[in-house]
């Protein structure tokens, strides 16, 4: 009876949580980022460890102008995903355009492992070569 009552408990919450994802969206086609953002946050609260609404989220708060807020929940997406490369390279992107460059060589360095371990050799060549640059 309980697992029953928790199964529907995640559905309803899967289910708002898609929905508010969608609105998030569509809001941000449009551009209309205070209104993504909303959405993305309740998105957020729905279902906490899902990169998507993160991601949307950073997107938002970068048009904005809110860069801290957008390198948080990229980072915030990067964990949630093991640090995927394609949530790492945002994080180093807003980390160099912030002035953090050794936080952005580590994001790169990072990144670099990550595509060794994938077999992107020149990928992490490239990665590991702009760590260098930025904190050598």
């Amino acid at each position: 009876m309980a697992y029953g009552v928790l199964k529907e408990l995640v559905a309803h919450s899967r289910a708002k949580f898609d929905e508010a994802l969608q609105k998030g969206h569509s809001y941000s086609w449009e551009q209309r980022w205070d209104e993504a953002i909303q959405q993305f946050l309740l998105a957020v609260r729905e279902m906490p460890a899902e990169p998507a609404a993160y991601t949307g989220l950073a997107l938002a708060y970068t048009e904005t102008g809110q860069l801290n807020k957008a390198l948080e929940n990229y980072k915030l997406a990067a964990r949630y995903t093991q640090g995927d490369v394609v949530y790492l390279r945002p994080v180093a992107d807003l980390q160099q355009r912030l002035g953090q460059l050794a936080e952005a060589g580590q994001t790169y360095l990072a990144m670099g492992e990550m595509q060794l371990k994938n077999h992107a050799l020149r990928e992490a060549i490239e990665s590991w070569q702009q760590a260098t640059r930025l904190a050598p």
